[in-house]
């Protein structure tokens, strides 16, 4: 399998976060106050209808809606898990 990131998910399937690769320390620091961390699982739950931004994932019990250029910067293991 590969790596992928949050833009690529699949609607209801769960990965694992493996890094967050950012030059923006205050986006890392906003995505990691809210709960993506490496080893976090995530699932996604919905994109908004037209042009699909934001987006709305599942981190462990909290929901959290973000840009898509934001999901872009999460990399996930590209092997679905157990939600």
């Amino acid at each position: 399998w590969a790596f992928m990131n949050l833009s690529q998910l699949k609607k209801g399937h769960c990965y694992e976060i493996v890094n967050l690769q950012s030059d923006n320390q205050a986006l890392l620091q906003r995505l990691t106050q809210v709960g993506f961390y490496p080893g976090e699982r995530i699932r996604l739950k919905r994109m908004a209808p037209f042009f699909k931004d934001p987006i709305l994932f599942e981190v462990g019990e909290t929901q959290i809606a973000i840009s898509s250029v934001e999901a872009t910067q999460v990399v996930l293991d590209g092997k679905e898990i157990e939600c």
